[in-house]
């Protein structure tokens, strides 16, 4: 833990002159505005400084590491929780020991850590610090628009000949039965979120076992706040007038087609599908070939293959989580207790 402290006002200087160094100058990760909305802006914080962790060695910077507090919800406890970001190692400092000193300073931070899009140096690092490897959190994709698709130049002649007759009618099926089963459902869009989402999070909350708080709070600052707000689609879902749950996409890109991004969603699991076949609804009207997905919920498994999403199993996120309550620790090392979006950390 030597040389390592909370970076303060006073250090800021030299913070940004090392990750300048280590990224270079047109990063996005340099962007001010970005880095005090992520880390000194968070409505779960529990200080004023930044929540920026940086390693002195003979007074200059060699090693940061950041956190992204979040609210970790199981059962009826809380506990503080903390994603771990950017951590970054100056190269001539590599193996002495500075990316363990500032993973323990940010996990003595918080009752849990989590880590995901893990490098395979991360990877060595976490297994090592005694750290959980939960597994993947899966990327699904369901094809919206079946031939633009196929026209794309990395498929395969065969599959094009096979998957376009046997996939296109099952699609289209699945949409219209989607769309009889699903025809009281609304979709209000949002500009920004109010108290209906605090209702909508005390009501589906306790229906997952491991769960980050998704808050009026939390979404406030994570989308209407954020500065890339203007690229979020925001929806509230009504089904026959009853708010089931909220949907947020952004526009992106797959293949080289034109995609939609489900960031984040929240519903009921008997609910889920609903929000998905809204999904597909936007992604229609946006003229989206492909509709994505980066979500762990084994709730939702079912209805992701309902309604026509494919696990790609070349496409999926590490997930690793730390806590030093043993009590906490069962529950933490189960995947299937939890639900994350590519919304939590920094993935989006």
């Amino acid at each position: 833990m030597e040389g390592v402290l909370r970076c303060s006002e006073h250090d800021l200087a030299d913070l940004r002159a090392f990750q300048a160094q280590m990224y270079g100058s047109g990063s996005r990760l340099l962007d001010q505005e970005r880095a005090d909305w992520l880390f000194s802006r968070h409505p779960f914080r529990r200080s004023d400084e930044p929540t920026v962790w940086i390693c002195r060695r003979g007074g200059k910077v060699v090693g940061t590491e950041a956190g992204i507090p979040f609210d970790l919800v199981v059962g009826d406890a809380h506990y503080r929780g903390s994603w771990a970001v950017e951590l970054v190692v100056d190269p001539e400092w590599r193996g002495h020991g500075v990316g363990a000193a500032l993973s323990e300073a940010h996990r003595d931070s918080c009752q849990v850590s989590g880590f995901l899009n893990v490098s395979p140096s991360g990877h060595r690092l976490l297994v090592r610090r005694r750290s959980s490897d939960i597994g993947h959190i899966p990327m699904y994709l369901r094809l919206v628009d079946t031939k633009r698709v196929l026209r794309w130049e990395g498929v395969p002649r065969a599959v094009r000949l096979l998957v376009l007759p046997l996939v296109a009618p099952g699609l289209r099926l699945l949409d219209t039965a989607g769309g009889i089963r699903n025809g009281r459902t609304e979709l209000v869009p949002v500009d920004a979120f109010d108290e209906r989402s605090d209702t909508l999070w005390q009501n589906v909350s306790r229906l997952y076992p491991a769960i980050s708080r998704r808050d009026a709070t939390w979404l406030r600052w994570r989308f209407d706040e954020c500065p890339d707000r203007h690229q979020y689609l925001r929806y509230y879902v009504r089904h026959r007038g009853r708010l089931i749950g909220y949907l947020v996409l952004r526009r992106t890109e797959w293949n080289g087609c034109a995609a939609l991004s489900i960031v984040d969603y929240l519903a009921a699991p008997g609910d889920v599908s609903r929000l998905l076949a809204a999904g597909v609804r936007i992604a229609r009207q946006l003229d989206a070939a492909v509709l994505l997905c980066n979500t762990l919920n084994q709730r939702a498994r079912g209805a992701l293959r309902l309604s026509g999403f494919f696990r790609r199993r070349n496409q999926s996120i590490r997930f690793f989580a730390y806590t030093g309550d043993e009590s906490l620790l069962r529950d933490i090392q189960d995947p299937t207790k939890w639900f994350v979006t590519s919304a939590d950390s920094d993935l989006d």
